[in-house]
């Protein structure tokens, strides 16, 4: 009777096991399930490797790009600014009573490594604006939560050879459970920026795609100069005139404002990060059945030896 106890007892701790490890600890990359053979895609690691039957081709890339999102920008944006992570929970206490600190910000950081005859990798510590190095990425912000990545082949001289090739993104800077890093898409790009192959999140290979468009700095920023340049050199003619230009500049100011508070009213969850968690839900789910069926197996078997004993 000790023995199948125990053995019970073995069975419930896999069960427990089973269903812990179905859930992620944090979030950090998307994760595309049922993409290419020749896709690799975890929560930390989006990697492709390139054709063999395209290495000619391949091997004349000077530039990469990477286009990513966040699942969710508003909560990211919000977080950033405010240095620490978000949460509804209450705020813990130390054992003198005092509030603990809210966990510090960590921005998106990592890894770009091109693998070849050699390994090369760029890094990057933030998704702030910048441009790339022979060792670090370049960062642009297009706006809507989407950033593109630049990879810089080209200053490095890298040099590819004839057993294949991979490119691979490493994200392991965000601790935050409410948003993901999603790859959209993944340019080659040869001379003059004309591209040589395009893929999408699945690995899928497109040799035909259309040039990466990359968008010019937000209107928004040309906007202010302007205005800022027409208030400087305004002639202080008549009292009338000075009059109708106020007005002008007070209906200036309230049609910029408006599209701001359009668009916080109209900010509503993004679908990718909805199912990122239902893809948590669904792993949980799948991971207690298995734990049952496990458990299942075991009593089945000690009842039967138990049988046999007697």
């Amino acid at each position: 009777m000790k023995k199948t106890k125990r053995t019970l007892a073995s069975a419930a701790a896999a069960l427990a096991a089973s269903a812990a490890l179905a859930v992620p600890s944090s979030a950090l990359l998307t994760v595309y399930q049922g993409g290419t053979s020749g896709l690799l895609s975890n929560n930390g690691t989006w990697k492709v490797t390139f054709d063999l039957t395209h290495n000619d081709e391949v091997a004349k890339t000077e530039k990469m790009y990477f286009v990513v999102s966040v699942t969710d920008p508003e909560k990211y944006s919000e977080e950033k600014a405010a240095g620490h992570y978000i949460t509804d929970e209450p705020a813990e206490t130390d054992e003198n009573g005092e509030e603990i600190p809210p966990e510090e910000f960590t921005d998106f950081q990592g890894q770009v490594g091109v693998s070849t005859e050699e390994w090369y990798d760029y890094t990057y510590e933030s998704f702030d604006n910048s441009e790339p190095t022979d060792t670090v990425v370049g960062i642009k912000d297009i706006g809507g939560g989407k950033y593109i990545i630049t990879i810089d082949l080209k200053a490095r001289n890298v040099v590819f050879g004839t057993n294949g090739s991979s490119v691979t993104l490493g994200e392991w800077g965000n601790r935050s459970s409410d948003y993901t890093l999603s790859v959209e898409e993944l340019y080659l790009c040869g001379a003059d920026d004309e591209p040589i192959v395009w893929y999408d999140p699945y690995g899928n290979p497109d040799y035909e795609h259309a040039a990466l468009v990359i968008p010019e700095d937000a209107p928004a920023a040309e906007t202010q100069e302007t205005e800022a340049a027409a208030e400087t050199s305004a002639p202080e003619d008549t009292a009338a005139g000075a009059t109708d230009t106020e007005a002008a500049g007070e209906t200036t100011t309230a049609a910029s404002a408006a599209p701001a508070s359009t668009t916080a009213g109209n900010a509503a969850p993004s679908a990718a990060n909805t199912d990122f968690g239902t893809r948590d839900m669904t792993l949980v789910i799948v991971g207690i059945a298995a734990g049952v069926i496990i458990l299942a197996v075991i009593v089945a078997l000690v009842i039967v030896m138990t049988k046999k004993k007697k």
